[in-house]
């Protein structure tokens, strides 16, 4: 058994020891209080329904239901699910842009957003794709190695922004080649790199990178998000100015996009307010498909919070209704 949550057993152990506490605290006051106003003899003719042993059964009750519903939150976890998923032989690197320029509203709400959006309903037809991401901007960062689980791939999508970049630029030619050094050599999977980019660079190293991919067997798609007219890039509580006080334009560059697409083999989609083609976008991907099938078995211990946090309520309203159960009993409180 292990715990996912490890931590929260240090709150177990708290409120297992105030609860106990409290309540201790809580009898020697009545004790002392019975025998200084009444004295035991004269309380247990004056109460003689009182069952002086339901106190610490209620107190027991109570400690052990609260200590369970903390114990809970550590989620205790335990055995093996195994679940397999088959890939179609195609590994898939997404590299998106996340520079500040891709923050630029001439694509509605704002490029990076539109870009996210689209690459969602793409993961959604790729299934059975092994999927990596790739982020960048002045740097690349590895966000996801290659896996077959989608889920995990449109969540980090779904999250991706220019604060994850340590620092700001459009390094294409890194992000191709960290997924051509990420791509495993001995893998006969068909490997393709997708850059999502506005393409605001004039970086020829981008071009040779691409060039690479290709004579290694990696095609290289680009998929070109924004406008040729542009827009200002966000920028606080304004947008981005230049030397001479006046908002700087972005603009999409369509010919590094094509020239990218080209040197890599692949072919060159644009985003904009309309709708790309997906469908060709998947088709073309689906043609470097080999038919040699891999999969990925995943193993997970079951979560079984719901045992200690159920059995922790119910003792806990069981302390509740405890008290309205008397029966005579002579017994000393």
């Amino acid at each position: 058994m292990k715990f996912e949550n490890s931590n929260f057993l240090w709150v177990f152990l708290t409120v297992a020891i105030i609860t106990a506490a409290l309540f201790y605290w809580v009898f020697y006051r009545r004790k002392q209080i019975i025998e200084n106003q009444f004295g035991t003899e004269v309380f247990k003719r004056l109460m003689p329904t009182w069952n002086g042993k339901f106190w610490p059964k209620n107190t027991l009750y109570f400690i052990t239901g609260l200590s369970l519903i903390a114990f809970s939150l550590a989620n205790p976890q335990w055995g093996n699910q195994s679940s397999k998923v088959s890939a179609k032989g195609v590994d898939l690197y997404i590299a998106l842009d996340i520079s500040n320029s891709m923050l630029a509203n001439d694509v509605s709400p704002d490029r990076l957003e539109k870009a996210k959006k689209s690459l969602s309903e793409l993961v959604d037809n790729l299934t059975g794709y092994r999927i990596g991401l790739i982020y960048f901007a002045g740097g690349a960062y590895l966000q996801m190695p290659l896996s077959a689980d989608l889920s995990v791939a449109k969540l980090l999508l779904k999250s991706a922004n220019p604060n994850q970049a340590g620092n700001q630029g459009t390094a294409i030619a890194e992000a191709i080649d960290m997924a051509i050094s990420t791509f495993e050599k001995d893998n006969q999977n068909s490997r393709a790199i997708l850059i999502v980019t506005d393409g605001e660079t004039h970086d020829e190293a981008s071009i040779t990178s691409a060039e690479k991919a290709k004579s290694m067997g990696i095609t290289v798609y680009a998929l070109g998000v924004g406008t040729e007219k542009g827009g200002p890039i966000p920028y606080g509580n304004g947008f981005k100015l230049d030397e001479n006080a006046q908002p700087v334009n972005t603009a999409l560059n369509k010919d590094l996009v094509r020239n990218l697409a080209e040197s890599g083999g692949g072919k060159a989609y644009f985003l904009d307010n309309q709708n790309f083609g997906l469908s060709d976008l998947v088709s073309d991907i689906n043609k470097t498909s080999q038919e040699i099938k891999t999969t990925e078995t995943y193993t997970i211990k079951g979560s079984y919070f719901q045992i200690p946090l159920g059995v922790g309520l119910v003792l806990c309203l069981f302390g509740f209704l405890w008290p309205f159960n008397q029966k005579r009993n002579d017994e000393v409180i």
